[in-house]
């Protein structure tokens, strides 16, 4: 025979012999009055304490079992899962997927959100607590507890960025991209580019690279000198250096002729803002600091 609040009814008359704990027949004996009442508030007392998730001597109901497949033990007894029995117990575990709560040794029932929709994984954290109440139609655990609320499920394909070498539990860790920079765009994202992060900033043991005249772009400077007691101008550019020779004085002409006849006897002007006039290099260090980060989506 059923026992526990939910075997009641809701019609007066049936209730006479509903649980075997209480006796409400007809005609009954006047001492047994006083067992029925306090069988009855014995009953209540568990059900009140099921509501709060507590035991006796200010203890908790705590979950058992496993990751995704929690137990735990009220103190009402119920004999058979019932339509509207509600529960609350402290998560003994935090799920990773789709999890199922088995009470008092009765058949483990999927716990859902709503009717139909599993939990996905993070939806239940060890150390909260949560109220779930089965639903005879679906039959499940749906959750009635605001903590689970508070972090919704994160759907599955989401993309993230992680700080860690491993994708966290419930996640799959991506290689489509591997040593590349990354971009804020206001607008629709994608990838592109050719070369490699590491390829472009290469980390030298000494922290320093040169730049060479092949590393630089054609730049037009203008170059002003004196030949023949005359003031001349010629375009400099970087990529067509020509020598000019007037003694031991030589000076850069870049504009692809050929000026040997050209009488220099100084060099001035503007030909400093483009450079020394010489060969040269210059170090840099391009050791960035960075931060490794891969990305993952939810499974």
């Amino acid at each position: 025979m059923a026992t526990g609040i939910y075997s009641w009814s809701q019609t007066a008359g049936t209730n006479s012999a509903a649980d075997s704990t209480i006796a409400w027949p007809e005609g009954q004996l006047p001492g047994t009055v006083n067992d029925s009442a306090r069988a009855m508030m014995a009953v209540i007392s568990k059900w009140r304490d099921d509501l709060a998730g507590v035991l006796p001597s200010n203890g908790t109901i705590v979950s058992g079992g496993s990751i995704n497949a929690q137990t735990i033990t009220t103190n009402g007894s119920i004999a058979a899962l019932t339509n509207g029995w509600t529960v609350t117990f402290r998560a003994g575990f935090s799920n990773t997927g789709a999890c199922t709560l088995a009470v008092d040794g009765l058949a483990a029932k999927q716990i859902q959100l709503n009717a139909g929709a599993n939990l996905t994984g993070g939806e239940i954290a060890a150390g909260s607590t949560y109220t779930v109440r089965y639903s005879q139609p679906a039959d499940a655990w749906l959750t009635t507890s605001a903590a689970f609320s508070i972090a919704p499920p994160v759907p599955s394909g989401t993309l993230m960025l992680f700080q860690q070498t491993a994708a966290p539990s419930g996640w799959t860790k991506q290689t489509t991209h591997n040593d590349k920079a990354l971009r804020v765009v206001s607008g629709t994202a994608s990838s592109g580019g050719t070369l490699s992060f590491s390829s472009q900033f290469v980390m030298y043991s000494t922290g320093n690279t040169s730049i060479t005249q092949a590393n630089l772009p054609s730049v037009n400077f203008t170059v002003s000198g004196t030949a023949a007691g005359q003031t001349i101008s010629v375009p400099w550019r970087q990529d067509t250096f020509t020598t000019v020779v007037s003694g031991a004085t030589p000076f850069w002409h870049g504009d692809g002729t050929s000026s040997a006849t050209v009488a220099a006897t100084s060099i001035s002007g503007s030909a400093a803002s483009g450079g020394s006039g010489s060969g040269h290099a210059h170090a840099i260090d391009l050791r960035l600091q960075y931060v490794d980060i891969i990305i993952a989506s939810k499974n």
